[in-house]
């Protein structure tokens, strides 16, 4: 009996992409110009719950419970954004620079910094000084006892400095492949991709992309954040087909030049027959490759 392939009816396969690139945490991997294994000392505190001697980090709660390594890393709770979150009524507050040194305000209208959610406005503003005094004795900038919820760590000048210094720099910045008009991304294709399945995969992608351009909404004014009216953006998505060509061993350095070349914010659906495979390179294998049934169904 022949398998005959056939092009899935487009409404089908762009609901099938569409639901595909929604699942950013399955399917989108963001590209980070940084190197976690030459991560900072502070990074790795906050990230991972590891101290520089390679011991885990500890955290104490009033109640005498302890956390340590991972679990009580400082993302778990203030996000790795350093933004916080609200679920239900425990409310973590954002821990990044400007959100811990702005200046006591009565209400986010009065703060020149995007709404949180979280955010707690009138207090006074924190110092290198009180920040530490708040991670080591679980005191805020005004001296008052924080929420329980909040370990006490016992840290060293240096690793706290580090730290700190973390936690500033977690103010957003612009990221790779991001400018005011375009959102770039990219998908990958290896050298030993089946042409028909290449192609299938390519129609899907670029038509989605072609419809999502050509209905964006009209250019508006950027609003100021709060809790009702949010930043609005309007950006062009350009797709990038990164064709990787040789062996599978120059592949990675391939993909750092056209990184360079070509910054984008995230990779899409990067497809080839050795994704699966232990051999290919990790530039390559850290990046799904776009399930067949996205782009073709049996009949």
């Amino acid at each position: 009996m022949s398998i005959r392939y056939e092009r899935a009816p487009i409404s089908v396969a762009l609901v099938r992409c569409l639901l595909l690139l929604l699942l950013v945490g399955l399917y989108v991997t963001p590209i980070h110009a940084r190197d976690d294994a030459a991560a900072s000392v502070g990074e790795a505190i906050y990230r991972r719950g590891v101290l520089p001697s390679g011991k885990p980090l500890q955290g104490d709660h009033r109640n005498g419970a302890r956390r340590q390594g991972a679990d009580a890393a400082c993302m778990n709770c203030h996000r790795r954004s350093g933004l916080g979150e609200i679920e239900g009524r425990t409310s973590i507050p954002p821990i990044t620079g400007r959100y811990l040194m702005h200046a006591r305000a009565k209400s986010p209208e009065d703060l020149d910094l995007p709404y949180v959610d979280a955010v707690r406005l009138d207090r006074d503003p924190y110092t290198d000084a009180t920040i530490a005094r708040a991670i080591r004795g679980g005191l805020n900038s005004e001296g008052k006892p924080l929420d329980d919820l909040m370990p006490r760590f016992a840290l060293g000048n240096e690793d706290m400095s580090a730290l700190i210094g973390y936690m500033k720099s977690l103010d957003p910045r612009r990221a790779p492949g991001v400018t005011d008009t375009v959102l770039h991304f990219a998908t990958i294709i290896t050298p030993d991709a089946d042409p028909v399945k290449r192609k299938g995969m390519l129609d899907v992608l670029e038509h989605y992309f072609t419809e999502k351009n050509a209905f964006q909404r009209a250019p508006t004014a950027r609003l100021r954040s709060t809790r009702m009216m949010m930043f609005k953006v309007n950006r062009r998505w350009q797709l990038h087909v990164w064709e990787l060509t040789g062996e599978p061993s120059t592949w990675e350095q391939q993909l750092q030049e056209k990184l360079i070349k070509e910054p984008v914010f995230a990779v899409i659906s990067a497809f080839s027959p050795m994704s699966r495979s232990r051999s290919t390179p990790s530039a390559i294998s850290t990046r799904s490759t776009c399930p067949e049934e996205c782009c073709w169904r049996r009949s």
